[in-house]
This record gives structure tokens, sequence and C-alpha cells, in this order.
């Protein structure tokens, strides 16, 4: 699947609504390094992938984070756990999950 790219236009993130699938039978759903957050999960009759192609999402994710970490509040946390819930399975999104949960 390819993205839209045109001079004026950026589309860094797609909802795919796919009917007549069912989560269950869903073995797992991967993506090249192109994509940073991915997600799914069942959608009326089928289901439904996130996919987020935003070219500073670990950035963002790690900056809310220590943002939070040193900073503590409700807010701040918040935050950071709305980029880190973002990011698709990996090494990087399982470190600022633990950093969280401290």
């Amino acid at each position: 699947m390819k993205f839209p790219n045109k001079i004026h236009f950026y589309y860094p993130s797609l909802t795919l609504n796919i009917p007549g699938i069912q989560l269950e039978k869903i073995a797992d759903i991967s993506s090249n390094e192109a994509v940073k957050g991915l997600s799914y999960g069942s959608f009326e009759d089928g289901i439904s992938i996130n996919i987020d192609c935003t070219k500073h999402l670990y950035e963002q994710a790690e900056y809310y984070t220590e943002k939070y970490l040193s900073n503590r509040t409700n807010s701040n946390l918040k935050d950071a756990k709305y980029f880190v819930n973002m990011l698709k399975v990996s090494e990087f999104k399982t470190s600022l999950t633990s950093k969280l949960s401290d």
C-alpha cells in the first residue's frame, strides 16, 4: 500500500476498516520500518487497522515520556501515554511503557 504524497499534501496516518474479516482469524499484522505506529481491533463486522507513518512519532513519544518523568503530573502522563500507545509493538515502545509504569 502507498500513501498519497504530493508537493502540498502529506498523509501520515490512515485507518482501514475492512468488513468481513474477524480479528480472531488474524495471526499477525506487521509492517516495514516506514510505519511507526500500528494498531488494530474489531470494528462492526470486520477489523480496523490504524497505520501511522508520522516521521517524528518516536521522538514525540520519547519527548512526552521524558517530560512526564521530569514533572509527574496527570496531564503529562496522559500526553506521554497518548504518544506511546500510538507506537507499533517494538522494544522502544516496551521501554517507554516500562518507564511510565515506574
